[in-house]
């Protein structure tokens, strides 16, 4: 009994083992199977990235889907600014594209897509790595695939401006850009500043170059004409200076409009129309108790076209050539040298605050140009005097000297009252981006 019963105490422990052996094989199995899932989703991801062209004259762009409970706006009602407080929410806007633009598709979700961009980047917190991802609305693309497949010519469509190449098809041939908006009679689409069309053959004769359009709604090209006012040729041949130069008279340009004014907008990238000089602070009330956002009565579309500080900088140096790349303030800083004590000022250079930027317009008038924000009273393009900017500032050379010696400014709003105190600032050298 005693040898049967010891037995029987054995086939018990090796069935323990061998049940336990078994259920260690299947969650190495299920951990196996896990793995090979993770792999064929990355995999399948990155092989469904698929190129996409923009056909909307702007889209606006968001960091993450406008789906989640927690977002308080749709698309259709993004407003062009809010108060700082959980800005995300009330304006999730980041950044914008326009019409002829090429991105990447990398995952679709209802009526979003999530995109990879190839013009702009930005540097995120403890991360070195460019960073291009934003989601939008599926209605603003059209995958390049589709149109392929109607046997249309991809070669009508401006190639892509990337970073990754330093912008080589900022110099395209055979293509320009649009240095005012253009509406196209046929449509009545208005399209934006910094759109890029390829040229026609034969199409430089007299006041007008006549330009391969996309229209969507025949899903084909057709030939539209383009005032030579409105547009700069990409192909003709500038010096860094005369880009530099180009890009100080196109801002200044933009900030003196004879029909009004362009409007500060939240991530703004676009221009199609301007405005008249009044805006609204609304309250969310209950649904947002300390929430507020901005109107303006005579923009009631969306997208809201309009510029922010570094959106209008981007947009305008890339429509004169300039191979600037940075979509943010914090990217700018860190990748621009500030001027040294040896250095000349000039033109175009870039005077940086922490979440703001502006631009050196006039040296003889000292004038800087600026998106400048509601907050302060202005919320548009202006070119405004240093002593209407800095408390106790007249001239460049005021500006120069506090900076070298590492004085404190004081910035001003639009009732000339102190906003605050600025330390940390830097004057930028735009040339540097040609380094």
């Amino acid at each position: 009994m005693w040898y049967s019963g010891h037995e029987t105490g054995k086939n018990k422990d090796a069935y323990i083992i061998g049940g336990a052996m078994n259920i260690r094989r299947s969650l190495l199995l299920k951990l196996i199977v896990v793995f090979l899932n993770i792999f064929i989703n990355i995999t399948h991801t990155h092989s469904a990235t698929k190129p996409a062209l923009v056909v909307v004259p702007a889209a606006d762009l968001v960091g993450r889907p406008m789906s989640e409970s927690d977002i308080i706006v749709t698309y259709d009602n993004i407003p062009i600014a809010s108060g700082k407080f959980k800005r995300g929410q009330l304006c999730p806007r980041l950044h914008q594209l326009i019409f002829n633009e090429i991105v990447d598709i990398t995952t679709e979700q209802s009526n979003e897509a999530r995109i990879n961009i190839s013009n702009v980047y930005y540097l995120a917190k403890n991360n070195g790595q460019p960073q291009t991802a934003y989601w939008t609305l599926k209605k603003n693309l059209m995958p390049l695939e589709i149109i392929e497949k109607k046997g249309l010519d991809l070669n009508k469509i401006p190639k892509p401006v990337e970073f990754s190449d330093n912008g080589l098809a900022l110099h395209q041939a055979n293509t320009i850009t649009l240095i005012l908006p253009w509406t196209d009679k046929n449509s009545q689409r208005t399209y934006s500043v910094g759109t890029r069309f390829v040229l026609a053959e034969n199409s430089k004769k007299g006041k007008h170059y006549s330009i391969y359009l996309f229209d969507p709604e025949i899903m084909n090209f057709r030939q539209a004409h383009v005032a030579k006012n409105l547009a700069i040729e990409n192909s003709r041949t500038y010096s860094n200076p005369q880009r530099v130069a180009l890009f100080v008279q196109l801002l200044r340009r933009w900030a003196h409009h004879d029909n009004g004014l362009i409007p500060y907008v939240w991530g703004g990238c676009s221009f199609t129309a301007t405005c008249k000089d009044l805006f609204e602070k609304k309250e969310c009330g209950a649904k947002g108790p300390g929430m507020y956002y901005y109107i303006r009565k005579d923009i009631q579309d969306n997208p809201c076209v309009g510029f922010d500080c570094s959106g209008m900088i981007a947009r305008a140096a890339q429509t004169c050539g300039i191979p600037y790349f940075f979509k943010n303030t914090t990217t700018l800083a860190c990748k621009l040298a500030p001027i040294e004590a040896k250095d000349t000022l000039h033109e175009g250079d870039l005077f940086w605050f922490p979440g703001h930027v502006m631009v050196v317009a006039s040296i003889p008038n000292n004038t800087l140009i600026e998106a400048r924000g509601y907050g302060t009273g202005y919320g548009k393009v202006h070119e405004i005097a240093l002593s209407n900017m800095f408390r106790d500032i007249s001239s460049y050379r005021d500006l120069l000297n506090a900076y070298f010696n590492a004085k404190p400014l004081i910035l001003l709003n639009e009732q000339q009252e102190n906003q605050c105190k600025l330390s940390d600032y830097k004057i930028l050298k735009l040339a540097g981006v040609w380094n």
